[in-house]
């Protein structure tokens, strides 16, 4: 089911004032209902390449996913959402190929990034952050009915 005009976002990130590159990435497919941000961790090798990968990889993933399942079928076993698994597998495999690549690529050893994405649904919101990043704020301008659902992956 396609949230096309029912959804409007706008979305920016700072350097801040101790950096001086931006190691942020905001991704959204608002007519699926996706928002995904991803803080780089300062301090150490390649947080922009994490975020990047992070918010790419969840946004083709979950996309690709809403287009092909019934998504109104809970998970006998978990009693889990369908849209709710999508979101948790996108995570983890993010995770996965930032962690892959950390181990392979000498400019990337110990990168890492910190998430937060939002799936909406008519009538919930699913969100995941198993990362924090205080600074960061998601503005959801105008939206349907939401009933919010945290699920926090870590």
């Amino acid at each position: 089911m396609s949230l096309k005009g029912k959804i409007a976002s706008v979305a920016l990130t700072d350097t801040g004032k101790v950096r001086e590159h931006n190691e942020d990435m905001i991704g959204s497919e608002a007519d699926i209902g996706l928002f995904v941000l991803a803080d780089g961790m300062g301090g150490y090798n390649a947080g922009e390449v994490a975020s990047g990968i992070a918010v790419k990889t969840i946004i083709n993933l979950v996309r690709d996913a809403v287009m092909r399942e019934d998504l109104n079928v809970p998970d006998a076993d978990t009693g889990l959402t369908r849209p709710s698994i999508i979101l948790r597998d996108a995570i983890h495999r993010a995770n996965k190929i930032i962690y892959h690549t950390s181990k392979t690529q000498p400019q990337c050893e110990g990168m890492g990034t910190t998430v937060v994405a939002c799936l909406f649904r008519m009538t919930r919101r699913l969100s995941s952050a198993p990362g924090f990043s205080p600074a960061r704020r998601v503005i959801l301008l105008r939206t349907i009915n939401i009933q919010s659902l945290a699920l926090i992956i870590g």
